[in-house]
């Protein structure tokens, strides 16, 4: 994937021997540039996206002495960057790099917390021999790092650094299989390689003079500790919060902008911010069977409102001729994290890059706008729920469950049982202690999506398109988070149950209200819920709602999905052991296995 790579030597004597292997390794494709900045004891370098120009992620700046690469995309906010320029040139093209230069150079406090965007950076100040790391407020895109007694290596892929060479035997983290297994994703901060680790959300790391310095530079706890405010500031809060960060994803380009649209609600609103003022900048797309909701409702949409909408359709064709090639790239880009159900989503984002580099979502919108206990799904399991539930306390039943899933990895994997078992207790024993420390279920609910769920799911996934779009959405914007804890919908202001007739209802009646604000015209579309939006408009309707839910059309199969479990299965053989397989691990474990077969050797 495009990224960063980093690598600081702690002994002068050593050398930076497999850099040039490890930019390589950040490549999707062998054609992608790269650039390196080397200094005496530090290699900052950088991979851009497939079309994009490296200058857009290097900048240097040797009068101040200060060089910076880019991972994702970053702003300084405006009220911080108009200030900066009006000590630097006011005349002068507004530079978010160089504003983050100027900050780094006056030594600027809290300078992270300046920034917004999704994004992993690194900042060397040459004049005082200080590199500075970061991540955005939420750690969207991953960013990896390992530590020898001779060098810290930081990367945005684990593969750049094994490319290095650092490591000399490298072992697969089996502990983090599990996890993976287990919750859909790695739960703690280790990766699927002993010996490197994830950075976690909001970090700021201060290498200097042979030292390491590293911190959380933002907490959200007090923010979340003050009185809510009340229904309708809330409501009018949200809308203008959500307005602002729509437009504040448009100003990060004056271009074309790629926008998802689904027959989801989620996308919907988004659209309702965007149509009214954007609508001419709006390449929408879709992807799904030829009559999924996901086809047949943004096709609607688009038609009646003159939207410029291409669909892509998930048929036979599609599996015949993309499906194993994208399969691959998803898995091999990912590094094992996504699993072959996904591909859809990398194809479809490989199309739609033709048109430009950026990505308007709503991805998260749900885990933001519904309230109460999750169900448990793909996106955050039912195991990590009944965590939360029971205050990390590991039931029977999940005992048994951490057992199948150690004996299943010892199937194919030559592990010790019990080591394992034991490894994946501690794990979340110790992820226990840190929330439990954070207040009742509903608050480590809320710390949980937007600290580990967001990150390890959504930019997991983002990060294994990052070689071609950046992938923004409003529900994930620094400004709206902070407005959305102080309203009366955030989550931890709501009991940790299952929702009731009266929290489905508000959620529901939430989404219509504010695109009925917007743009009322999209109320009346049909969606994939069975319903329009104006019926959850009153009250007196959610009854008929809810039968409309009961007795709605399901629609089977809706990414043609179902062939692919044997497909892939092709790719694999004859690596798979004739035994049986749960269903609920079959394709994260197929995908883990594609990838442990494939990794490059370093």
């Amino acid at each position: 994937m495009a990224g960063i790579f980093v690598h600081y030597l702690l002994t002068e004597a050593d050398s930076f021997q497999g850099s040039e292997a490890a930019l390589s390794a950040l490549k999707a494709q062998s054609t992608q540039t790269h650039k390196a900045i080397q200094h005496k004891k530090l290699i900052l370098g950088a991979v851009p996206k497939i079309s994009q120009p490296i200058d857009d992620i290097v900048y240097e700046d040797s009068e101040l002495g200060i060089c910076i690469v880019l991972d994702g995309f970053c702003r300084i906010s405006d009220d911080y960057l108009n200030l900066i320029y009006k000590k630097l040139n006011p005349a002068s093209q507004r530079d978010h790099l160089n504003g983050i230069a100027y900050l780094i150079s006056k030594d600027t406090n809290d300078w992270a917390k300046m920034l917004e965007g999704s994004f992993n950076i690194a900042v060397y100040d040459s004049k005082r021999d200080r590199l500075w790391i970061a991540n955005d407020l939420f750690g969207f895109y991953p960013l990896y790092s390992y530590r020898s007694d001779r060098a810290i290596v930081f990367a945005s892929k684990q593969s750049s650094i094994l490319a290095t060479g650092l490591i000399k035997q490298p072992r697969f983290d089996y502990t983090s299989f599990a996890e993976h297994l287990l919750f859909n994703y790695t739960i703690s901060n280790n990766s699927f390689i002993e010996g490197i680790s994830s950075l976690p959300a909001a970090q700021e790391i201060l290498i200097h003079a042979g030292k390491i310095d590293q911190r959380k530079y933002q907490s959200y706890l007090a923010l979340m500790a003050e009185a809510a405010l009340n229904k309708k500031e809330s409501f009018h809060r949200l809308n203008s919060s959500l307005e602002k960060a729509c437009n504040r994803i448009m100003a990060y380009t004056d271009t074309t902008v790629n926008m998802s649209l689904t027959g989801g609600w989620d996308s919907r609103l988004v659209l309702s911010y965007l149509i009214k003022n954007h609508k001419d900048r709006l390449k929408l797309y879709s992807f799904g069977a030829a009559q999924a909701p996901d086809i047949t409702v943004p096709q609607h949409i688009s038609s009646s409102e003159s939207l410029d909408y291409t669909p892509y359709i998930l048929d036979d064709h599609y599996l015949q001729s993309h499906f194993k090639t994208a399969a691959h790239d998803t898995v091999m880009l990912s590094e094992g994290s996504r699993n072959y159900k996904r591909t859809h989503y990398l194809y479809a984002i490989q199309k739609v890059a033709e048109n430009s580099l950026d990505l308007i979502t709503g991805i998260f919108g749900d885990e933001v706008i519904k309230v109460g206990r999750p169900q448990g799904g793909a996106v955050i399991s039912k195991n990590i729920v009944r965590l939360l539930q029971n205050g990390f306390a590991i039931d029977i039943e999940l005992k048994n469950e951490i057992k199948d899933v150690c004996t299943l990895i010892a199937s194919f994997w030559s592990v010790d049982v019990e080591a394992l078992y034991q490894g994946l207790i501690t794990r979340i024993q110790n992820l226990g202690t840190q929330y439990c420390a954070m207040g009742e279920s509903n608050w480590q609910h809320l710390l949980f999506r937007f600290d580990i769920n967001l990150r390890k799911y959504f930019g997991a996934e983002a990060a294994s398109y990052n070689d071609y779009v950046n992938c923004y959405s409003p529900f994930t914007d620094n400004h709206f988070f902070f407005d959305y804890l102080k309203s009366s919908y955030s989550a931890h202001r709501h009991p940790f149950s299952a929702s009731n007739i009266f929290a489905k209802l508000n959620s529901t009646h939430l989404y219509a209200k504010l695109v009925q604000c917007q743009y009322p015209a999209l109320l009346d579309y049909p969606s994939s819920r069975g319903y329009n939006m104006r019926q959850a408009l009153s009250y007196f309707n959610y009854l008929g709602i809810l039968l409309k839910k009961q007795k709605g059309k399901h629609f089977p199969d809706a990414f043609n999905t179902k062939k692919t479990d044997g497909m892939f299965k092709e790719l694999l053989e004859p690596d798979i052991p004739n035994i049986s397989i749960d269903d609920k691990y079959r394709e994260s474990l197929y995908s883990l296995l594609y990838w442990t077969r494939l990794m490059p050797s370093y």
